[in-house]
């Protein structure tokens, strides 16, 4: 294994050893939970042919987190500290839109006949605007500290609103669309979109320097390990 995670710097030097895969984001970049694990943990294992990573990612993360205060000035000292460097992992903007998903729903969905039906327009496209941005501000950082550096993200997937979540914790989405009153058989519709909605925020921002991996469509009802993280199959999948 050559993955060093954040506080791991000391004894990535001790090794003498400098990133060459840099990553950031969420849980799908830092699961803790074994068999199931993350997809850095994959990556390694398939690609990474004793190239060193640097896994700064934090299990809940937003990207509106990442850029601001403390975390904001850690991504930057990466960047701008390690020109060994030589691509970006980036997963973000989960934890962004399925946290104010209820800005973006209407607060009472019961009569809904259709998922879009549940949608505030002008919150939803505010949210989304959001993610875009900061995207493009990620972009911009890396122009500045780490130029001609690509960097590589994902889309998630179709997850499947359950009760399914992390030892006493409970899930994530299910719970909101129980608050806002959506009916059940509209759930599956409400992920698919905002899916379909983040695939189209990072189609717009796709350039030869900012690549977007089409995972999403990969997984199957039983590629979840709960209800928004992946499997181990899952994740074998998801890097074949």
């Amino acid at each position: 294994m050559t993955i060093y995670y954040l506080g791991d710097e000391g004894l990535m030097t001790m090794d003498n050893r400098f990133p060459e895969i840099f990553c950031e984001g969420d849980s799908w970049f830092s699961y803790p939970l074994l068999p199931a694990g993350n997809l850095i943990n994959e990556i390694d294992n398939i690609y990474s042919n004793g190239r060193t990573i640097f896994n700064t990612a934090e299990t809940g993360g937003r990207i509106a987190d990442i850029l601001q205060g403390k975390s904001r000035k850690r991504l930057i000292d990466n960047l701008r500290g390690y020109a060994t460097i030589k691509v970006i992992l980036f997963s973000g903007g989960g934890n962004d839109f399925i946290g104010n998903l209820l800005e973006m729903l209407e607060p009472d969905c019961s009569g809904k006949t259709t998922a879009a039906a549940c949608f505030r327009r002008t919150e939803t496209d505010a949210q989304f605007a959001r993610i875009a941005e900061g995207y493009r501000e990620l972009m911009a950082l890396r122009d500045r500290y780490r130029p001609g550096v690509p960097i590589v993200t994902h889309q998630y997937d179709y997850a499947i609103p359950s009760d399914k979540g992390v030892f006493w914790f409970g899930s994530w989405v299910k719970p909101r669309l129980d608050f806002a009153r959506v009916p059940a058989n509209l759930h599956l519709g409400i992920t698919r979109i905002l899916i379909d909605r983040f695939i189209t925020t990072l189609a717009a921002l796709e350039n030869d320097l900012f690549i977007v991996v089409p995972t999403a469509g990969t997984l199957t009802a039983a590629d979840w390990q709960d209800e928004i993280h992946p499997s181990r199959g899952g994740i074998k999948k998801l890097v074949p």
